[in-house]
């Protein structure tokens, strides 16, 4: 592709292993009473905390009604951050490389917490110059109000972006307004993409 292409990538499951159950687990909330009793109200939470709607206390707060005040705000914080695993396995290999002959940027329904210790801790995240986070857009993916903020900024045409997530409707979403989507399955399956574009 030519030298303007812009490459985006998602964070979680694509970049850094994510794993929602931790947060219940870190609390100490048996599974099954996770899964039918909190699951549903927790996800709706992080998703208006996600979508911008919630700032950081605010979201600590209905957290902690949600459970009826008996976690701390320290302890929430912790199993937040507790649903960020490790790194893909040679993920950072590939962005680096990538970032050496493109643009490159970080494309993720995240919120401030989660961004934070991923932008301290990993060290994939210096290889990006533009964040187009859902808490700051204030809009989620595959919403179009996200993909159009994206191109909004970018000022590309859409034909000469990449977007690589792991969830086929954000790929989708990502097409339907004109970009290179990518279904991010594997390392081995994103070089073959890639070498296919005559990125790599």
């Amino acid at each position: 592709m030519k030298k303007h292409t812009v490459v985006l990538f998602d964070l979680g499951n694509a970049l850094v292993s994510i794993h929602p159950a931790a947060f219940t687990r870190h609390l100490g909330i048996d599974p099954a009473t996770a899964y039918h009793k909190y699951q549903k109200r927790i996800l709706d939470i992080v998703r208006k905390y996600e979508g911008g709607q919630r700032t950081t206390d605010e979201y600590l707060g209905e957290m902690s009604a949600l459970f009826d005040g008996r976690y701390g705000q320290l302890l929430l914080r912790e199993a937040m951050l507790k649903v960020i695993g490790t790194p893909v396995g040679g993920m950072e290999e590939i962005v680096r490389s990538i970032a050496a002959k493109y643009e490159t940027g970080l494309v993720s329904n995240t919120n401030e917490l989660h961004f934070n210790y991923c932008r301290d801790t990993f060290s994939t995240f210096r290889s990006f110059s533009r964040f187009y986070l859902s808490y700051k857009l204030r809009s989620l993916k595959p919403s179009d109000t996200y993909y159009g903020a994206v191109l909004a900024d970018l000022q590309v045409p859409p034909s000469s972006v990449v977007f690589i997530d792991d969830l086929e409707e954000n790929v989708l979403g990502a097409r339907k307004s004109g970009m290179n989507g990518l279904r991010f399955i594997s390392r081995e399956q994103l070089e073959q993409d890639f070498r296919a574009l005559a990125l790599l």
